[in-house]
C-alpha cells in the first residue's frame, strides 16, 4: 500500500495491493484464506453456518473491475494474510474511501466521454478490457469452478435432517454387521464422523447420542456408558477438521483418524475396567485375555487390546466417511474451506481445464463485469451526440 494519503484510491488499486500481499505471503490459496477467515469469525462468536465465506467471494476480492467491495471482508482477508490489526484497519479505511469516491469518478468519466475524445476513449476501454482479461486468465487456474446450480444448491434444513438420520442409520448398520459376523472391529462411528465433518462436531455428538439411545431401546442399557466414546470421536473429527486444519492433506487426515482411535481408547478403557470386569461380549475381549495370559497386567492388556482394535477401526471409519463425504460434497457442494482434501479428491475425476477453457471463462467474466457494462450507455449516448452534430 504505497499510495499517498491525498491520492484517490480505487477498488482496482485495492485489488492490486491484495494480489501483491498474497504473493508476498507465498500465494496462499483462496481456500486457505477462507478457512482462516472462518476460524477468526468463530473466535468472534459468529455461528458456524455464517462463519465461512465462499471461495468465490474471496477470489472476487482480488479481481479488477469491481463495482463494489465489502470493507469488512477486505479487512478479514488482510488479517488472514498476516497483517496486524492496525494494518487491517487501514485496508478497511481505504476500501471505505474508495466507495465514497465512486460517484465523483463516475461523473468525471461521463464528462470525459462527451468531450469528443472518442478514439482515445475507445482505445482506453479496449486496453482496460484486455488488461482485465489477462489478469483473469493468469489467475483462472486458482479460481473456483464455474457456477453450476445443480451442484451448488445449499443442503438446507431438510437436507441436514435427512443426512443426520442417514448417519444414525450408518452407525446402527455398522453395529449390526459387527455383531452378525463377530468382527474384531466396532464400525459404530462412521455416521458420527460424517455428521461431525459435514455439519459440525456437535451434530456428530447428536448422532452419537441418538445411536446409543436407539441401541438401548433394542438391546440393553449396557451400551449407555459407551456413548461417551462415540461423543469423543465426534469431537475429535469435528474439531480436528474445523479448528486444527487436519483436512488439508491426506497425511493429516490419516493422522486425525489415528488420533480419534487413540482418544476413543483412552475414554473406553476406564469404562471397561470399572463397569465390565467380566468382559463386554465383544471380540476385543479375547485379544485382551490373550495379552493378559502373556503376562501383561490387566490394565495394560485391556488398553493394548482396545488400542489394537480401535486404531484400524478408526482408520476404516475415517476413510469410509471420506468416501461418503465426497458424495455429499459433490451433491450439495458444501464449501470446502475447512476440508481442502475433499476439493483435491473431487477434482481427480474431472478433465483438466485447457488454456482455451481458462480464456473463455475469463472472457465471460470480463463481459459481465459491472463497470464494463456501466460504460456502454454513456459511450452509446456520446456516439449519438457526435453523429447528430456531424
Amino acid at each position: 500500500m504505497d499510495h499517498r494519503p491525498d491520492e484517490p484510491v480505487t477498488f482496482d488499486d485495492i485489488a492490486a495491493d491484495l494480489r501483491a500481499l498474497r504473493a508476498r505471503r507465498g500465494e496462499t490459496s483462496f481456500a486457505e484464506i477462507s478457512r482462516r477467515i472462518s476460524v477468526h469469525r468463530r473466535s468472534q462468536g459468529v455461528p458456524d453456518v455464517a462463519a465461512t465465506p465462499p471461495r468465490s467471494t474471496v477470489y472476487n476480492a482480488f479481481r479488477d473491475g469491481r463495482a463494489r467491495m465489502d470493507a469488512e471482508l477486505i479487512r478479514e482477508i488482510a488479517l488472514a494474510l498476516g497483517e496486524s490489526e492496525a494494518r487491517a484497519d487501514e485496508w478497511h479505511d481505504r476500501c471505505t474511501s474508495a466507495r465514497r469516491a465512486l460517484p465523483i469518478r463516475a461523473t468525471t468519466a461521463e464528462e470525459r466521454t462527451v468531450t469528443g475524445h472518442h478514439a482515445s476513449d475507445n482505445h482506453e476501454t479496449e486496453g482496460s478490457a484486455e488488461s482485465t482479461l489477462g489478469a483473469l486468465a493468469e489467475t483462472s487456474e486458482h479460481a473456483p469452478a464455474p457456477h453450476d446450480p445443480a451442484r451448488t444448491r445449499p443442503l438446507g434444513h431438510w437436507g441436514a435432517g435427512a443426512l443426520l438420520l442417514a448417519c444414525v442409520a450408518m452407525n446402527i448398520a455398522g453395529n449390526a454387521v459387527v455383531a452378525e459376523l463377530s468382527l474384531g472391529l466396532f464400525l459404530d462411528m462412521i455416521g458420527t464422523a460424517v455428521a461431525a465433518v459435514a455439519l459440525g462436531p456437535w451434530y456428530g455428538v447428536a448422532v452419537a447420542v441418538a445411536t446409543h439411545g436407539i441401541a438401548i431401546g433394542t438391546n440393553s442399557a449396557a451400551v449407555l456408558p459407551f456413548t461417551l466414546v462415540n461423543i469423543a470421536g465426534a469431537l475429535v473429527w469435528g474439531y480436528g477438521i474445523r479448528r486444527f486444519a487436519m483436512g488439508q492433506t491426506f497425511t493429516r487426515y490419516f493422522v486425525l483418524s489415528l488420533i480419534a482411535g487413540t482418544v476413543c481408547t483412552l475414554v473406553a478403557v476406564p469404562i471397561i475396567l470399572s463397569l465390565f470386569a467380566s468382559g463386554t461380549g465383544h471380540a476385543v475381549d479375547g485379544l485382551a485375555l490373550t495379552l493378559q495370559n502373556l503376562g501383561l497386567p490387566l490394565t495394560v492388556a485391556v488398553f493394548a487390546g482396545n488400542l489394537m482394535t480401535s486404531l484400524p477401526d478408526k482408520l476404516i471409519t475415517g476413510f469410509v466417511a471420506l468416501s461418503l463425504l465426497l458424495f455429499v460434497h459433490a451433491r450439495w457442494r458444501r464449501d470446502g474451506a475447512e476440508f481442502p482434501l475433499l476439493d483435491q479428491l473431487s477434482r481427480l475425476g474431472r478433465p483438466a481445464r485447457t488454456s482455451t477453457d481458462h480464456q473463455e471463462q475469463a472472457r465471460l467474466d470480463a463481459e459481465h463485469a459491472p463497470d464494463h457494462d456501466a460504460r456502454k450507455p454513456a459511450s452509446a449516448a456520446s456516439d449519438h451526440t457526435r453523429r447528430c452534430t456531424q
